[in-house]
């Protein structure tokens, strides 16, 4: 809605297996997503994060800004009976701004089609369906995500995901993930949650959240 600004901000912790019994580290520290209403249905997003990585146990760590990432969401359809709410989501990740070990070499875009169907008034499922490219090659991939949630009682509420992607002439990779949500106020709400891959449960991370909303919807 015009005038509403939500700040989410966070933090991830990372564990890749990178074999021999050995992990690389990645942390993702005071990660900032602003989603700015600008009214006409449309929500400017702009996102970056400090991040630090450690390829192996005793590498150096490469520590720094991530690139910024500059989008936006198009509300297109309002759900009604079987036919889900349906929005838009654009972006771009940029080359020029952050740590030069985490930056794209070129302008890396994705976008997503956003579906959300309600079950009831306590349970929801959404699936998503874009595509990504990571701004070092010319190689797109097709990303999906589907995720069922649940209010389990008051303001608490759980959910499962399964997500991946498809990228051309590469291997398929799947992924699942587990968490909660808590809406504190309303205008405030934490989350937490779990993930893995299908295909190497040795990889995993972990994810703190919190949202803020100043201004109020009408």
């Amino acid at each position: 809605s015009k005038g509403v600004v939500v700040i989410e901000t966070g933090v991830l912790l990372e564990r890749t297996d990178i074999g021999n019994d050995e992990r690389s580290r990645y942390h993702d520290f005071g990660q900032t997503f602003l989603r700015i209403g600008t009214g006409a249905n449309l929500e400017i997003q702009v996102a970056t994060s400090f991040a630090s990585f450690k390829p192996t146990p005793n590498a150096d760590a490469t520590n720094g800004l991530t690139p910024l990432k500059l989008g936006g969401k198009m509300h297109l359809a309002d759900e009604k009976g079987a036919w889900p709410e349906i929005s838009f989501i654009g972006n771009v990740t940029l080359p020029w701004i952050g740590e030069e070990d985490f930056r794209p070499e070129y302008i890396a875009p994705d976008f997503r089609f956003i579906f959300y169907n309600s079950l009831s008034d306590r349970f929801g499922i959404g699936y998503n369906l874009g595509m990504a490219w990571d701004g070092n090659e010319a190689r797109s991939s097709f990303v999906y995500s589907l995720m069922f949630a649940a209010n389990v009682v008051g303001d608490l509420s759980v959910f499962v995901e399964v997500f991946g992607g498809f990228p051309e002439g590469s291997s398929s990779n799947h992924s699942f993930d587990l968490g909660l949500t808590y809406l504190v106020s309303p205008v405030f709400q934490l989350d937490a949650s779990f993930g893995s891959t299908f295909t190497d449960p040795n990889s995993y991370y972990f994810n703190f959240g919190a949202a803020y909303m100043i201004g109020s919807a009408p």
